[in-house]
């Protein structure tokens, strides 16, 4: 007699959602080099954020524990080796002095991280490990997606899943519903993304609340819009998601001839 194991694609795998904090801090944590260009391979992110100065980078300081990690001293010569890859044998220990030195420990994901070697800056590209999405799950919040086109901001809206990093912070000011239009976005680096939780408290420590107003009056992380002016910088195509502090609904939908089932998103 002979048994048949299926086994599905994401089957003992971490759900995204319920990877340590810290993940890139952590053992087994994965970067691999790109030199001097700080234009990720595995990232989508558009060339301006890396060509242009304006815009903020997250840069680890020689006393960080992840820039040991990375630079690898060579014994002899005292200098960098810079591996094309390295992978965390350890968890990294930020004592209070090495939290306060950089940002990476502020963060709840890293996209590449910026350090200076001599008088060159060296980029490094992390790379997360495998992770399932579920396509349902509780407490759904609504995202806003928002691309700004000439004069306006377009915007579509969708759930998220509150645990998960996908989304950037929106605040303004309490009654920004009747007083206030224009958002915020506060960012410890051009494009960060974070869980819901987290974005709620980058706006109460700005005296804000999320909100999912009409216009952005400040991008923090580089330079940005007054008003409805659309930014030199944002190309039509490109389009980034935000938090809202309203719920979110998800529905089922089936069709009964073949009984296939399709997302509902219900903003």
């Amino acid at each position: 007699m002979y048994s048949l194991l299926f086994i599905k694609q994401g089957d003992k795998v971490a759900l995204c959602a319920n990877l340590p904090a810290k993940h890139f801090l952590r053992k087994g944590a994965t970067y691999q080099l790109l030199g001097g260009n700080g234009k990720p391979e595995l990232h989508d992110d558009p060339s301006s954020w890396t060509l242009s100065a304006d815009f903020k980078s997250l840069e680890i300081e020689s006393s960080s524990p992840l820039y040991s990690k990375l630079c690898e001293v060579d014994s002899n010569t005292g200098d960098c080796t810079l591996p094309s890859k390295v992978v965390l044998d350890t968890n990294l220990v930020y004592d209070d002095v090495a939290k306060l030195g950089g940002d990476e420990y502020a963060v709840d994901t890293i996209r590449t991280v910026k350090m200076k070697v001599g008088s060159t800056f060296i980029w490094y590209e992390y790379v997360r490990q495998p992770c399932v999405e579920h396509s349902f799950y509780r407490d759904a919040k609504k995202l806003t997606i928002s691309q700004i086109k000439k004069d306006k901001v377009e915007k579509a809206n969708m759930c998220g899943n509150p645990l998960s990093e996908i989304a950037t912070p929106m605040c303004a000011p309490a009654g920004w519903e009747t007083t206030s239009r224009d958002g915020r976005i506060f960012c410890n680096y051009q494009g960060e993304r974070m869980t819901y939780d987290s974005a709620s408290a980058i706006c109460q420590a700005n005296g804000m609340e999320q909100a999912y107003p009409q216009r952005i009056k400040e991008w923090a992380c580089g330079p940005c819009c007054d008003g409805l002016v659309s930014p030199q910088w944002w190309k039509d195509d490109e389009r980034f998601r935000s938090w809202s502090n309203s719920d979110c609904g998800l529905r089922v939908k089936v069709e009964l001839s073949s009984g296939q089932v399709a997302i509902v998103h219900s903003p």
